[in-house]
């Protein structure tokens, strides 16, 4: 899931060149389970916090890529809270897809960020801080 977090006024808090932009450092996933905040940090993977900063040149812009807890042999839900230093956090639940339909493959089939339904996706999902 690719999020594109930025301001009243659109501007990208992602990009490097903004002053007090986010960076890797300052922001922290969490799979929720079983009512625990579980942080993520793998150091063997490409990106340890499940989780990576990226410019999309068809977008002109960075955006955060989300990898969510698509597992779930007993749960038809899945949460995530990302954390922001500064900023207010999000929530995004999903809701699993235990189709064998190679078209829906996302892992996922329904998806609530901060309690409201989005109906796209696969487009990037705007947050505004």
């Amino acid at each position: 899931m690719l999020l594109l977090i930025e301001n009243e006024q659109g501007v990208d808090f992602l990009d490097p060149a903004v002053d007090g932009h986010l960076d890797i450092s300052r922001i922290n996933h969490y799979y929720l389970i079983d009512g625990q905040r579980i942080l993520q940090y793998h150091a063997n993977l490409d990106a340890p916090k499940m989780m990576k900063i990226v410019y999309r040149e068809e977008l002109g812009r960075y955006g955060l890529l989300v990898f969510l807890n698509v597992h779930g042999e007993h749960r038809s839900y899945n949460s995530s809270l990302i954390e922001y230093d500064g900023y207010p956090a999000d929530t995004i639940r999903i809701q699993l897809n235990n189709s064998s339909d190679p078209y829906l493959n996302l892992g996922y089939s329904k998806v609530w960020i901060n309690g409201e339904m989005q109906h796209h996706l696969t487009q990037p999902i705007v947050l505004v801080k």
